[in-house]
């Protein structure tokens, strides 16, 4: 009768300190994003480089098959891969006392090098954005209550507006184009950059041409959400991609106006990025905002993969990337059903 008293006590007690330190461990991982990253670029030699907005994070993923992290502490949504070798990033902070967010640039070169070139603050430089061509100059997005442009910063520091004005929604050139709201941008290989307006994908050339391509939905799907695009990419031969994260889906949008889906999400994934190397595309997913997701935010199991299609359909998943407290909370569920096995054989044995 002892024995059976000691082994409850024990088994009582053990199971308590198991679910403690699971909490423990659950309590320490950062909190979970409203907004995914879309940022993936593919640098000439194919080192993917992808963002991580759950963790804080940027992976480089090298072409011998090793998952790296490059940068911690680093809330980063959109990345740009320049004709200058470097990974440009920009870095999201919340200032608590101010209440209010700021926002900073850094580049990174292999995992050799991290450099913040722009510590985070309240009033980043107009035009300093992280979409650059080979000339030097960036382009960023600048927008408010009254209005919603683009803005272009040369190497001397002169800043000009490339298109937009007050809100609205016109195709046209310079301050004749209208946006309504502006987020993820690229800089395709036919120097033309390509912006999520809203619901719209737009093109907009260097000397502010604006021309609207593709709205939401795509494909005639039904969207539960407008705003439901998130990121861009162009494949130099007239071809635009979009991560359709609504529809968990990636559409391709060729010169025709004509739209297509490439690609399909399982039903736990969503596609919240895409790039395009050598005519092969790369596709970032999240974990979809399901029920499912709450085990991402936590920590445990995969939250992000990464996807090449290629030639003929061929279909390659590159990496994927898993929480930190799996492997514990894989013990601990191992450790409790090893418990309650031994408490239903003591049971059958009494």
């Amino acid at each position: 009768m002892q024995a059976k008293t000691s082994f409850n006590f024990f088994r009582v007690r053990l199971a308590r300190h198991c679910w403690l330190l699971l909490a423990v461990l659950l309590a320490l991982q950062p909190a979970a994003q409203a907004h995914p990253a879309w940022g993936i670029v593919v640098a000439p030699e194919g080192t993917v480089y992808f963002a991580d907005a759950e963790r804080n994070r940027i992976w480089m993923f090298t072409i011998d098959g090793y998952l790296r992290r490059i940068a911690d502490k680093r809330h980063t949504h959109a990345l740009f891969y320049g004709a200058d070798g470097y990974l440009y990033g920009e870095m999201v902070e919340y200032d608590a006392k101010a209440q209010r967010w700021l926002s900073g640039r850094w580049r990174a070169q292999s995992d050799d090098l991290f450099e913040v070139m722009l510590p985070a603050t309240a009033n980043v430089p107009s035009g300093w954005g992280v979409c650059r061509d080979a000339q030097g100059n960036t382009y960023d997005l600048e927008q408010n209550d009254q209005m919603a442009r683009l803005m272009k910063r040369a190497p001397d520091g002169k800043v000009s507006v490339l298109a937009g004005a007050a809100h609205g929604h016109t195709d046209g050139t310079g301050a004749a184009a209208r946006f309504r709201f502006l987020e993820a941008m690229t800089l395709g290989p036919d120097n033309m950059l390509y912006v999520r307006d809203n619901a719209t994908i737009r093109r907009v050339t260097l000397t502010g041409e604006v021309l609207t391509l593709g709205g939401n939905p795509l494909g005639n799907e039904p969207h539960p959400m407008t705003d439901g695009l998130l990121g861009l990419a162009a494949d130099g031969r007239g071809n635009v991609y979009v991560a359709d994260m609504a529809a968990r889906s990636v559409r391709r949008i060729n010169p025709n106006q004509q739209v297509e889906t490439i690609w399909q999400s399982s039903w736990m994934w969503t596609p919240t990025g895409v790039a395009v190397h050598n005519n092969e595309v790369y596709v970032l997913e999240n974990l979809a905002p399901t029920s499912w997701a709450i085990f991402g935010a936590l920590g445990i199991g995969p939250y992000i993969r990464v996807y090449r299609l290629g030639a003929n359909d061929a279909v390659v998943k590159l990496t994927t990337v898993w929480g930190g407290t799996t492997r514990t909370a894989v013990g601990l569920l191992v450790l409790m059903l090893a418990l309650w096995s031994l408490w239903r054989l003591r049971k059958k044995a009494v």
